[in-house]
Parts: C-alpha cells; structure tokens; sequence
C-alpha cells in the first residue's frame, strides 16, 4: 500500500479521535453547567418546590414534633413517586435538602444525556446537534414543580434508545419490562409518553416495510413481540395502584390560543418576555437550518403522535392540571434526539453549537440572577 495512504488514514483516524474527544468534553461542560445550580445557588426557582421538600421530611423522620395530629403516612404504589424513591435512598447517608438537589441534578441532565442517548442509538454517533437539548432542560415543566415527570421524561429517552437496540432481542422483554415499571413509578405520564412513542415506532416501521414488501401480514403479529415488555408495568399498574375516580369531567382547551400559549412551557414562565424572546429566536433558527438536517425515518410516526396527542389533550384530566402543557417538552427533546446533518462537516453546525451554549448561559443567568 502506498505510504502516503497510510498517511492520510493516520491523519484521518487522529482527527475523528481529536473531534470524538472534543465533543466528549463539551458535552460534560454541558452537562457540569446545567447541574451546577443546584450546589451553587441557596435557592431553587422551582415553583412547587417547596412542598415537595416539605413531604419529604415528613416522610423520612425529619419533621417537627406533633405533626402527626395533622397529617397521616400512607405508603403505597402509586405511578408517582420518582422523588420519593430518590430520598428513599440517599437519606440515610446525606441530609434531605442535599438528596433533593442531587435529585435535581440527575432529572436535569437526564433529560440532556437521554436526548443524547436517542440521537446515538438513531445515528450511531453523537453529532453536536443535540446540544440544543441543554435549552430545554430548564423548562416549563421542572419550572412548575412536575420533577417527577421531568425524571420519568429524561428515563424514557434513554430507555427509548435502548429499545431501538434491543427491541429484537428476548432478553428485551424482561429487561425492558423492568425499566418501563421503574418509569411507571416515576410519573404515569411519562409512561405513557414511552407507550406512544414505542407503539407508534413499532407500527410505522412495520408499515414502511409492509409496503416495501419485506413484511408478511403474519409477520406482523409476530414482531408485536417487541411491546410485550409493555405488559409488565401495564400489569403493575392494574394490579397494585389506584386508579383515579371518573366523576371529575375534564375541562378541553376551548381555542387555539391555549394551546399556543402552551407552548410557552418549552422555555417556562420564569420571564415571560426574556422566555418568548428565546423561544422566537429558536424558532427563527430551526426554520434557517430546517433545509440542513434530516429527521430519522422511524421516528415520523412518534412524533405524529406526540403532536397529535398535545392537540387533543385539555388541560385538566381528573385532579391533573397543567396536562397539555408537559407535551411540548416531549416533543421538542424528541425532535431534537431525532434530528441530525444532512453533512456532518456542515458549517452551521459549529455556529449552532456556540449559539446553543450561549444561549444556554444567558437563560442560566436569568433564572439565577443572585
């Protein structure tokens, strides 16, 4: 073989392995950055915040004297005990305040590293794309409180990824059986957020090949063995856990406005005109590098579905308010997981990354002005 070739592949090795590591270090900047405020800052501007620390030193022995005459501990399974599961854990060897921020932390960059995790399992690498996920984790959602969701929503995405690889696989069932229980337990609604996602993948790659012809309508049946992992929390759920009463009528949104307003929850309402102002400016960028980027094939169906899913949902089902606007958020991590270059050496895609990140810094600022 002629030297020079050589050459060229031991340049070529060398500088895939320099921009690996390159992007492996800028990811934990991210992530380092996106974690920090919980450690950094005394106070956390979460909305429902304090009520969530407040039960958890009921629960686990840390609470005044006499409390008791006012409130009763009642354990059970319920699909919403991500938190408690967490300070469950860790309170016997760190204090209940230190707990909940390490909490945080790990809901926080889950939802970054899960969008990761699909963006890889989609493409086979990790492109610089999916650091528009670190926007979207200070979201609407966590914002108001819903950290259990936020945890569930940030497992799902991984354990999504996980089943794209998998899903052929026995083992699957079982082991997939045992995370979508986890996520159930986590918060019912990112459960159910795995349930779309994975029924609707599963049925628009059984339709694309289908019409190609390499699918047999008793085929069909037979891959459906990719959802029986399914059964496992559907079975917890129906067994152990309560179900909530259908005498409350859910109240629909009852004009397009709503829903456009829900929209705001991708960014949350910490400063309503700072929060929009970001959200105009993402949505002027992904329209400049719409022509640029492809969107994984098997994913269309998903994301139909999750569109479709925050159209028709109100925004109170039951005693659950604020439904509608957590959908968004599943939508706009997915979108990002499931997106990459049409060319990997694109030149937006460093002006994006720096964007990203300063964007990223600028928000941080906003909601920790001390």
């Amino acid at each position: 073989m002629p030297t020079h070739n050589l050459l060229n592949r031991g340049s070529s090795g060398s500088t895939v392995f320099l921009v690996r590591h390159a992007d492996a270090l800028l990811y934990g900047a991210i992530i380092v950055l996106l974690v920090a405020p919980f450690f950094v800052f005394e106070t956390i501007p979460l909305y429902d915040q304090p009520n969530h620390i407040a039960r958890q030193h009921l629960l686990f022995g840390d609470a005044p004297r006499g409390f008791e005459s006012y409130y009763e501990i009642n354990w059970r399974l319920i699909p919403n005990l991500a938190l408690e599961g967490a300070v469950f854990l860790l309170h016997h060897v760190l204090s209940i305040d230190l707990s909940v921020r390490i909490f945080l932390a790990l809901t926080v960059a889950q939802l970054f590293i899960g969008t990761l995790a699909l963006h890889y399992a989609l493409f086979g690498r990790c492109g610089r794309l999916p650091l528009a996920a670190a926007l979207f984790a200070y979201t609407g959602p966590l914002l108001f409180g819903f950290v259990n969701f936020c945890f569930g929503l940030g497992w799902v995405l991984w354990m999504f990824a996980l089943w794209l690889r998998w899903r052929e696989r026995t083992v699957s069932i079982a082991v997939l059986g045992l995370l979508a229980a986890v996520a159930l337990l986590a918060h019912l609604f990112a459960f159910c957020v795995y349930a779309l996602v994975v029924v609707t993948c599963w049925a628009g790659i059984a339709a694309s090949r289908r019409r190609r012809g390499e699918l047999a309508p008793r085929a069909i049946a037979t891959s459906g063995r990719e959802l029986l992992h399914l059964a496992v929390p559907a079975t917890l759920y129906l067994a152990t856990m309560p179900h909530e009463s259908t005498a409350f009528v859910p109240t629909y949104a009852d004009s397009w406005q709503e829903k456009v307003a829900a929209l705001g929850s991708l960014l949350g309402f910490s400063d309503p005109v700072f929060d929009w102002l970001c959200l105009s400016a993402l949505a002027a960028g992904a329209i400049v590098i719409a022509p640029r980027v492809n969107i994984a094939p098997q994913m269309r169906w998903p994301l139909a579905g999750l569109t479709i899913a925050f159209l028709a949902l109100p925004h109170r089902l039951g005693q659950r308010t604020f439904v509608d606007y957590r959908v968004p958020l599943c939508i706009m991590l997915f979108l990002i997981g499931s997106t990459a270059w049409r060319h990997p050496a694109d030149p937006w895609r460093d002006r994006v990354a720096v964007l990203a990140c300063s964007l990223l810094a600028l928000r941080l600022g906003f909601l920790y002005p001390q």
